[in-house]
């Protein structure tokens, strides 16, 4: 038994390593894979901006409580087209030449139609470009319930250079699994 608990880890931690390449996974009812194109989005006028030269030559400015929207294209009609959403930033940059580099986001979603709802946090980044990048996770509410869905996001390059916001992902069945215990650095 202490043999085969061991094979299974393994498996796993090898399945997380090196990704699922060559491995072909059962495909149930519970899963549905899922993409998206972002339309158009919106930012909204509220919102407190501060700023810091603490950190060197460079400087970190500050943005909490901007709210906006975006309006989707998803390949699975339950998540709804419309999502509401509020934000907060850190963006890096320097100040003598004005440019920002990375900006590090978290942002609340909520979805919502005349079924139900979806929420939960997007966290990311973005380049000095406003390209973003970044991981939502939202859990189904109304007639989504016992659903959630995991959905990453990254910009996508049309060959006449237009950048398109672009998400792929799936809508499980379920709870979302628990955050493991966080990992402690050995004292050896």
């Amino acid at each position: 038994m202490h043999a085969l608990r061991l094979s299974l880890v393994g498996t796993v931690i090898l399945m997380l390593l090196g990704g699922l390449a060559g491995t072909t996974m059962a495909r149930t009812d519970g899963s549905t894979k899922v993409t998206g194109t972002v339309l158009s989005s919106t930012s909204g006028a509220y919102g407190e901006f501060t700023e810091d030269g603490a950190i060197g030559e460079d400087w970190v400015g500050h943005g909490r409580g901007f709210g906006g929207s975006a309006t989707f294209e998803w390949s699975d009609s339950r998540l709804p087209s419309r999502a509401d959403m509020m934000t907060n930033f850190d963006a890096y940059g320097d100040p003598a030449d004005g440019d920002v580099g990375a900006v590090a986001v978290t942002t609340m979603w909520l979805l919502t139609d005349a079924d139900g709802s979806w929420s939960g946090p997007w966290t990311g980044w973005c380049d000095e470009q406003n390209h973003c990048r970044g991981m939502v996770t939202l859990t189904g509410r109304g007639a989504y319930e016992g659903l959630y869905a995991i959905l990453t996001q990254q910009p996508r390059e049309a060959a006449n250079g237009t950048v398109t916001d672009m998400y792929e992902g799936a809508i499980l069945a379920g709870e979302m699994p628990p955050v493991p215990e966080p990992l402690e650095p050995t004292t050896e």
